[in-house]
């Protein structure tokens, strides 16, 4: 993988790389994403970044920078690549623990492309 701007801005402190990621969405994605979480052995990267399911519709939005909304809460993820996860969109640890506890499994979110 090479190491984007983006990429760099992923690995920051959480609340900086909310700041250097964070935009005004392009285009939301219809109706909601299963979202859920994951640890470094589906993805070694540990930032503000998610994966994608190999299968989920959401498969095209590798390398893009999305928005994903629960409610009032929201954050910012580099969608990294695609793996076998059990939902459409996982987030890495963080960027999940700012939208839901972590003993939550999967929520549905909204997935908006900044």
């Amino acid at each position: 993988m090479s190491v984007t701007e983006e990429l760099l801005d992923s690995r920051r402190a959480f609340p900086r790389a909310q700041e250097l990621l964070g935009g005004v969405p392009s285009r939301r994605l219809p109706g909601l994403a299963a979202t859920g979480w994951h640890s470094n052995d589906v993805h070694p990267e540990a930032g503000s970044v998610a994966v994608v399911g190999r299968l989920s519709p959401l498969a095209g939005l590798v390398g893009d920078i999305v928005r994903v909304t629960v409610g009032t809460r929201q954050v910012f993820v580099l969608v990294l690549g695609a793996r076998d996860v059990p939902v459409d969109l996982s987030l890495a640890r963080r960027p999940f623990a700012a939208l839901a506890l972590l003993t939550t499994t999967s929520l549905s979110a909204i997935v908006e492309v900044v």
